[in-house]
């Protein structure tokens, strides 16, 4: 996930444009003048010269300064009057920690997470009920911003309201959504030594990975050093597991409630291990592990692994973007989409504009109501863009720097600078005193809360879209700004592999995307059931399936078992939930 931070960070930054004003204020958030210029001294949100505090749970990197020294929380404890104290955990303990805070009832006020550690349905529905999370309807009268912003957006209050008619959790918005989450590239240097197209259905993509094992594909003169498929196993939306049953014309994330599914011919919500495409699925799988088509140590090895592996150029076909795998290569690869046959289209998730469980009051918060118009702070476009990348710093020609957002008492250095020409229009970004081995986007996180708060109000395409003139507006506008960047930014490397990379993405999959099974909240009752058997469902299938695939346990003899032992452990009531769920 931080990868993809970095990409989604890296590709606005180098496609800025004309600057301009910030669109719709509230008082209490400022006001842009005729030159873009953000007024943040008015966003006082309390008595003048009086002081609060709130406490924030927050996740953190092992770079990041502590909250207290970032320049965003000193910033904005001036502008507001609010200090936050903060709880800061390292992301990749979150999980753990977060849930022993629960337990002992010592959890912060705010609890504002991302996309990595957003809070599941399961935990939406759990502390809901029990009160540990406010019901946030009657506070959203003090949110003016984030109100505009949902009333923009299609069925967006129904996606966060439970069904007891609460709202539970503030909303992630993002309208500008231009990307999707499928992440499946191949060599096409290795097609070309072979004279060979990139694959379209699963038999093709059968022949050419036979062609990648039996011939020289990397044109080395060793024919026994190539490995055709290579990935890891998982739940997540880069694991070989979702990108294949995709091609099987499943409509899945492959992240929460993984075994559900959307049948994309029919439109029917399944559980998809109890379905006979599931079954074609596992015996293509096997087919390849057999005869070596797929990375033997699929199963045993973690993404770290798998990572070096790509590294060193070794793979035909990678289940990550080539920037991640093997990033000196990158542009021999290509993005490619399977379907199941001719007749067949082809699947790709895109995530959902409108989700819940990022933002969230607990029953311990000080004052709710000043919470919430701290947090609405930052569905404004100009302080979206503080959590990541703030202050606004533009650079003329002549050397002089214009601070667009106002009331700065620190070194501004803390922000990136955008350089433009006479006329205002946008031709570099720099990141003064960065260290190269840190790397820009953890040099970011250090004076910005952009592990957890990066993203999770509006969306970044969004609100540079409503700050700069000039940004895409459509997705034919953005496949050409990412094309540009790629071949004409020459003196910056990460801006062109993610202009390859992004338009790549909208070339090949943009026509194809679906947001699969929605977010849903799950009722009290149902919550309690899927308690007791989703853990133990999604466990038995996970073992089951490196078992039928590495041959451990045999397709032909043992998946009648199966299927009766799913049925056992309760899959036909856990998929009755979701159906009735999905129809409501």
């Amino acid at each position: 996930m931080k990868k993809r931070l970095v990409s989604i960070f890296l590709c606005t930054m180098m496609t800025l444009s004309i600057l301009s004003g910030c669109g719709e204020d509230s008082p209490e958030n400022g006001e842009a003048n005729k030159e873009g210029n953000v007024k943040n001294s008015s966003i006082w949100l309390i008595g003048e010269e009086e002081t609060a505090e709130l406490s924030l749970g927050l996740a953190v990197g092992v770079t990041d300064k502590e909250p207290e020294d970032m320049w965003f929380f000193k910033y904005y404890e001036e502008m507001t009057g609010v200090h936050m104290d903060v709880t800061a955990v390292l992301q990749q303990d979150w999980k753990d920690k977060i849930q022993v805070m629960m337990a002992s009832g010592e959890y912060p006020g705010i609890i504002w997470c991302n996309g990595v550690t957003r809070w599941t349905s399961e935990e939406m529905t759990k502390y809901s009920n029990d009160g540990t999370f406010l019901d946030l309807t009657d506070y959203i009268q003090y949110m003016p911003n984030y109100k505009r912003e949902m009333d923009k957006m299609e069925d967006s209050w129904k996606a966060v309201t439970a069904p007891d008619g609460g709202m539970y959790s503030f909303a992630s918005i993002n309208p500008a959504l231009y990307d999707t989450s499928y992440e499946t590239w191949i060599n096409h240097g290795w097609l070309e030594n072979l004279g060979l197209e990139i694959p379209e259905t699963l038999d093709d993509f059968y022949n050419v990975l036979k062609a990648f094992n039996e011939m020289d594909a990397d044109g080395d003169g060793d024919t026994d050093n190539e490995i055709p498929f290579s990935g890891y196993f998982g739940t997540d939306s880069n694991s070989i597991r979702t990108s294949m049953l995709n091609a099987f014309g499943f409509d899945t994330a492959g992240e929460t409630n993984f075994n559900i599914g959307i049948q994309s011919w029919d439109g029917e919500v399944v559980y998809m291990p109890m379905t006979e495409r599931y079954k074609e699925y596992l015996e293509y799988m096997k087919k390849l592990m057999d005869e070596g088509l797929l990375d033997q140590d699929l199963f045993s090895q973690d993404k770290t692994q798998y990572h070096a592996k790509t590294s060193e150029s070794i793979c035909g076909v990678l289940s990550d973007t080539p920037s991640a795998a093997d990033a000196d290569n990158y542009e021999t690869y290509s993005k490619f989409l399977l379907k199941y046959d001719e007749s067949s289209e082809k699947v790709v998730y895109q995530p959902n504009p409108v989700l819940y469980g990022s933002i969230v009051l607990t029953d311990n918060c000080e004052d709710p109501v000043l919470a919430a118009k701290w947090i609405d702070l930052f569905y404004a476009p100009e302080h979206a863009y503080n959590l990541q990348a703030g202050p606004i710093i533009v650079e003329y020609p002549d050397g002089t720097q214009e601070i667009r957002t106002e009331g700065i008492t620190e070194n501004p250095g803390v922000g990136c600078v955008i350089k433009v020409d006479e006329e205002g229009n946008f031709l570099a970004v720099e990141f003064p005193g960065i260290d190269e081995e840190l790397g820009a986007w953890a040099w970011l996180c250090l004076e910005h809360p952009a592990q957890t708060m990066f993203n999770t109000t509006i969306g970044e395409y969004y609100y540079y879209g409503e700050l700069f003139s000039g940004w895409p507006s459509n997705v034919e506008e953005e496949l050409a700004f990412e094309k540009s960047r790629y071949e004409n930014v020459e003196n910056d490397p990460s801006s062109r592999w993610l202009g390859y990379e992004r338009a790549s993405d909208i070339e090949t999959a943009y026509e194809y995307r679906s947001h699969g099974y929605p977010q849903v909240y799950l009722t009290q009752e149902q919550q309690e059931w899927v308690d007791e058997h989703k853990t133990i469902l999604e466990d038995y299938v996970l073992q089951m399936e490196a078992k039928f695939i590495t041959g451990a346990a045999d397709i032909e003899t043992e998946y009648d078992g199966f299927i009766e032992e799913l049925k056992n452990k309760g899959a036909e009531k856990y998929l009755e939930i979701y159906v009735e769920l999905y129809n409501n």
